[in-house]
């Protein structure tokens, strides 16, 4: 019994895996088909991604903290400001897959500010201090332990998903840049906000599950064994 249990979740976690893999192959083909990025952004992308991925889903997510986020965010802006730096010293302009884009594509209105480089760097950033104070919230320290025990993991999934695709829609104003770039970042800061402390709690609640224990109370060395919520790659 317990050789067919232990393969049983063998053969799950690698079918999850490959379609993981399916699924980046088809967004990287997609990409490549619409040009809006070039094969080695790409492959280079797919590939960064993938290894953080794998990181991530054995990253204890209880052990995260604000002041984390925040390093890594500063570390994020710092290696691209030097890196742009380091580009106009070689010569090379940084905006150029911007400029050829802007040359070669059929029509220029196709071409939005959320393709540059300055609008990723505001994204991750956002996603990131907003992954920071999701943990800190009381939100998630009330669900943190409560995670895959009554399958609403996939009710939690599929809110957060039109979740992601409200806040994707909200328009911002293209007129003035520092708004525009503003705007990119509260966005993406809500919506790691909301995917990863909100929306699990208002869930809970909807369900009336009266048993989540006060997070206060809970010794943190218990809440490193009993937790179960693994921090997945959504930036």
């Amino acid at each position: 019994l317990f050789y067919y249990s232990f393969l049983f979740r063998a053969i799950l976690t690698k079918s999850a895996w490959l379609i993981y893999l399916l699924l980046l192959i088809m967004v990287a083909v997609s990409r490549l088909y619409i040009a809006t990025h070039f094969p080695h952004q790409v492959m280079l992308g797919s590939i960064i991604g993938f290894v953080i991925g794998v990181y991530f889903t054995r990253f204890p997510v209880e052990m995260l903290r604000m002041k984390h986020c925040f390093a890594l965010a500063i570390v994020l802006v710092t290696t691209a400001f030097l890196v742009y730096v380091f580009m106009i010293l070689l010569g090379v302009e940084p905006d150029w897959s911007v400029k050829m884009a802007m040359k070669w594509c059929q029509n220029r209105e196709w071409v939005h500010l959320n393709t540059t480089p300055l609008n990723a760097l505001f994204r991750d950033t956002g996603a990131i201090i907003g992954l920071g104070l999701a943990v800190e919230s009381r939100y998630f320290l009330q669900t943190l332990h409560n995670m895959h025990r009554d399958g609403s993991e996939v009710i939690t999934a599929l809110v957060t998903f039109i979740l992601v695709q409200c806040c994707a829609c909200i328009p911002r104003s293209s007129h003035h840049l520092g708004l525009y770039y503003l705007g990119t970042f509260v966005q993406n800061c809500c919506i790691s906000f909301g995917s990863v402390a909100l929306v699990p709690y208002v869930v809970k609640m909807i369900w009336n599950l009266n048993q989540m224990p006060d997070a206060n109370a809970e010794p943190k060395k218990d809440l490193l064994h009993r937790s179960r919520r693994k921090l997945t790659a959504c930036f």
